[in-house]
């Protein structure tokens, strides 16, 4: 996990297209299809292992759906990882756009914009969660379904959509 979402910039140099709406090299690249976001993925894990970055058999790639609430949550138990209105942008302080990454307040982790700003494609597919477990530990999505699953809500949510558990389909 990244500390703060993909910038335009990062994007840029390893894509040829800017599919943004709104540019700016600091705003996190937005309206990228989750093929798209694999691409990159195996492109930086491509140019990091030819530059000796990567260590043998390591890849980049989206996180799970696990992987990511851990990150998101940073240690903190409940709906956001700390206060929302100083932790993200959302439809309640937005100002229905966008914003430059890594101006919010960091979880425990250290890690920013994970509630709010854009969301983030997870490698999982979209499925129910089991209702018959009482207990699910690092859950995987199904092999397929109809669609990817994408967390952490954007700068038109409302703050419900915005919290560590919300997920939704692509």
């Amino acid at each position: 996990i990244a500390e703060t979402e993909l910038t335009q910039r990062q994007w840029l140099a390893f894509m040829e297209t800017n599919p943004s709406p709104v540019r700016g090299m600091e705003l996190p690249v937005s309206q990228i299809s989750w093929e798209q976001a694999r691409e990159f993925c195996r492109r930086l894990t491509e140019q990091q292992s030819h530059e000796g970055h990567l260590p043998k058999g390591w890849i980049w790639d989206l996180p799970s759906e696990a992987q990511w609430e851990l990150a998101c949550r940073g240690g903190i138990p409940g709906s956001f990882s700390g206060a929302l209105d100083s932790m993200a942008w959302y439809a309640g302080n937005s100002g229905g756009t966008v914003h430059p990454v890594g101006l919010r307040a960091a979880n425990g982790l250290g890690l920013k914009d994970m509630h709010g700003n854009v969301a983030e494609w997870c490698v999982d597919w979209f499925s129910s969660y089991p209702t018959n477990v009482p207990v699910m530990i690092d859950p995987t999505g199904p092999i397929w379904s109809f669609a990817p699953t994408y967390r952490g809500g954007g700068f038109k949510s409302p703050a419900s959509a915005c919290r560590s558990a919300a997920r939704s389909a692509g």
